[in-house]
């Protein structure tokens, strides 16, 4: 259990399929991190992990992520081989990556 008070976020680039919910909440309790923000890389009408992740912010563009100085983790979901340079992009902006397929 976390006795720190500072809030640790995390942010989601969803590339194909939206990531299961369950898989998402599972992994934020055993991290400690809140998502805060999700990129749809391909396509916008992100669903359900939006609906039952109330708060979350859906943004237009990576930058808003990557740029985002109290998100230290970002998850990669289902990237094909085109979408491989955005784990480049988030290594080199000094944040966490977990990729999940």
């Amino acid at each position: 259990m976390r006795t720190d008070t500072k809030m640790k976020y995390m942010g989601l680039i969803e590339c194909g399929a939206s990531l299961d919910p369950g898989r998402l909440d599972a992994m934020a309790r055993e991290t400690g991190f809140s998502l805060k923000k999700v990129f749809a890389a391909r396509d916008p009408a992100v669903n359900l992990t939006i609906e039952l992740s109330p708060g979350t912010e859906l943004v237009q563009d990576r930058a808003s992520l990557l740029d985002d100085s109290s998100i230290e983790l970002i998850i990669l979901s289902s990237p094909g081989r085109e979408d491989m340079s955005l784990a480049t992009e988030v290594l080199e902006s000094g944040k966490f990556l977990r990729i999940f397929n």
